[in-house]
């Protein structure tokens, strides 16, 4: 048997450690910590408003927008690390990515219904369409589709409602209509939910309910609006896109051969994120489509300028990469971990949890802190030297390969093999 008809007998199968790219789990990590301060954001307090005020500024510049980018670029990075190895076993892998991305909607369906409403996996997998699609195509013209993608989407307005006149005057009226009725529905749902959680004699049962009625309403409409046409203004398979690209070309999986490209995007990354924030908060354009151009200046400035000013420090000094080395193992588990800090949130603010009294921006970040760095990773590197993948990792890859996935490494890594 030759050594081709060999390696295509191969299956496709999950990323083993020793294959893992140690930056990119670096970044993932990095992204976790920047999504959980966005998800559970505080409001400000009597006490320290001006303190509030300033983190809030901070947070805005430098968090808010920036981060969501950055995991969609990492997944489009996954989808080409996972293309490669399917090419090098000369496995086809869109049928593999299409399963897998209807396990990551079944996962993210059940957090966005029964955990909390501030899901980004159903998202993920719908969006995660445009990848098994057009992955053949150039990297030019993924990168045109891209760029297309992330310019509809800086004024969502324009681009909704050239959509809806497309259609004709009646597909405008009705769209117009619906989304009214929906939004109508919604706000009422919230209603009740919020009724439930302020008031102190209403039962955590109640509560609950209400809470997964609202989610439940809530998860239909952003179904629905994903489906639709008006889906193109999402700029998330954009980034994507932009992952799968970099991830194809192994600029970060090979970042020292790469190293004048990610200072060059570095450079451009905090440019653009420095002039936004000027124009927003100091300028103050009186144009809402300036505005709307200066802050995803400073959004996705600040994203590029995160992955590759990490990736050179991360490359080429040291003591930069000892630091993120931290973030490694979260990120090794990002699914697990990003699930984990939606259901301690819960348990610990919601009226049906320990309905604590949600703090001012100022103590909420430092709870944001004080959970990832002192709970989620210590917990994350534990955990990593003993199993090969997290909870929500073992039941995303189990669903799409139909075998149930091995957990337990054979020794703990760090341990070593006894004569």
């Amino acid at each position: 048997m030759s050594a081709a008809t060999t390696t295509a007998a191969m299956p496709l199968t999950p990323v083993a450690s020793t294959e893992r790219v140690e930056l990119i789990d670096m970044l993932r990590g990095f992204a976790l910590l920047g999504i959980l301060t966005v998800n559970f954001w505080g409001s400000s307090g009597e006490s320290v408003r001006r303190l509030d005020q300033v983190i809030n500024d901070i947070l805005d510049i430098a968090v808010s927008a920036s981060f969501y980018p950055l995991f969609s670029f990492l997944f489009g990075l996954g989808f080409a690390v996972q293309w490669q190895r399917a090419r090098a076993r000369g496995a086809a892998v869109a049928w593999v990515y299409s399963r897998r991305m209807l396990a990551l909607f079944l996962i993210g369906a059940f957090h966005a219904i029964v955990i909390w409403y501030g899901d980004i996996l159903v998202m993920y997998a719908i969006c995660g369409a445009w990848l098994v699609l057009l992955h053949r195509l150039s990297d030019r013209w993924l990168l045109g589709i891209a760029a297309v993608l992330l310019a509809v989407s800086v004024w969502p307005p324009a681009t909704t409602g050239l959509l809806h006149r497309i259609g004709g005057e009646r597909a405008a009226e009705t769209a117009m209509l619906m989304n009214s009725a929906t939004n109508e529905r919604s706000r009422i749902q919230n209603d009740v939910a919020n009724r439930y959680e302020l008031d102190p004699d209403a039962s955590q049962a109640a509560a609950f309910t209400s809470s997964m009625a609202s989610r439940w309403d809530l998860f239909k409409f952003m179904v629905r609006a994903l489906l639709s046409r008006t889906a193109i203004v999402n700029d998330i398979p954009g980034f994507f896109l932009i992952g799968f690209v970099v991830g194809r070309r192994r600029i970060l999986q090979e970042a020292a051969r790469h190293r004048k490209g990610l200072a060059w995007a570095a450079g451009v990354g905090l440019t653009l994120a420095v002039a936004g924030a000027v124009t927003v908060y100091v300028v103050e354009p009186g144009s809402l489509v300036l505005t709307a151009l200066a802050q995803t200046a400073n959004d996705n400035g600040a994203t590029m300028f995160y992955i590759a000013g990490i990736s050179l420090g991360v490359t080429f000094v040291p003591a930069i990469a000892r630091a993120f080395r931290l973030f490694a193992p979260a990120g090794r588990i990002g699914l697990t971990n990003y699930l984990l800090q939606s259901i301690a949130m819960t348990v610990v603010f919601s009226h049906y949890g320990l309905s604590l009294t949600r703090p001012s921006t100022a103590i909420w970040l430092a709870i944001n802190l004080a959970f990832f760095f002192f709970i989620q990773i210590p917990l994350s590197a534990w955990y990593v030297q003993r199993f090969r993948f997290g909870p929500a990792e073992w039941l995303w890859r189990s669903m799409t390969y139909g075998v149930m996935q091995p957990m337990r490494l054979d020794k703990p890594v760090g341990v070593p093999v006894s004569a």
